[in-house]
């Protein structure tokens, strides 16, 4: 079988079920206050973007008793994204799917605002995170879902392009990161080696003047 199919496949595996990216995390430690106060105010974050789907899927939709459900479904991918993309990810389109049984008629798109905002920042850091065979198929499957329950094609056409503008920005992004990579450990091994270059000529150095003597 062709070495592209084989890729293929095992993107599109991995990008439904298969193992999560890791967290890439910066070095060095945090600054005292930003590590005091940073998770409280996430949680806050989190809690306020859960009461403003609630209120929206309570008031505009009409919906009582799977309110809280759908808002904690639009919400949990943004409290993942960042340990676990590809997981928050697959959470945007149960979310997509489920969550359009109420659509209004008059709303452009059949999701509520915060699970599209949700939504596209996941997709960021899965650009940024993932192989980019992944990010195909995490595109063309969100894209997918979009045209099966988007009825408006200006919206739909709208949303496409802003989710290919997102994908193309986040793996340009993490290219350029793995290049600098490669470079500064190319970089690390030039110096080692001129190291290594010089204690061997000062050796020889020593070597003949000792024979000299």
């Amino acid at each position: 079988m062709n070495n592209a199919v084989v890729r293929g496949l095992a993107g599109l595996r991995r990008a439904v079920a298969g193992p999560d990216y890791p967290r890439v995390r910066a070095p060095g430690r945090p600054a005292g206050k930003l590590a005091r106060f940073g998770p409280p105010l996430a949680v806050l974050a989190l809690l306020g973007l859960l009461l403003i789907t609630y209120q929206y899927l309570w008031s505009v939709r009409g919906i009582n008793l799977m309110a809280w459900a759908l808002a904690a479904l639009t919400v949990a991918p943004a409290a993942l994204m960042l340990d676990r993309p590809l997981l928050a990810w697959r959470l945007c389109i149960v979310g997509g799917v489920v969550g359009t049984g109420w659509a209004t008629a008059g709303e452009a798109l059949p999701w509520n605002p915060v699970q599209v905002f949700v939504t596209l920042a996941v997709l960021v850091v899965v650009a940024l995170r993932a192989d980019r065979v992944v990010v195909f198929w995490v595109g063309l499957i969100t894209v997918f879902v979009a045209f099966y329950f988007v009825p408006d094609p200006a919206s739909f056409y709208g949303l496409m392009l802003l989710v290919a503008a997102l994908l193309a920005i986040g793996s340009s992004f993490r290219r350029v990161r793995q290049v600098e990579g490669e470079l500064a450990e190319q970089a690390g091994v030039t110096e080692r080696e001129q190291a290594r270059r010089g204690l061997l000529e000062e050796r020889a150095r020593i070597a003949r003047e000792l024979h000299d003597v």
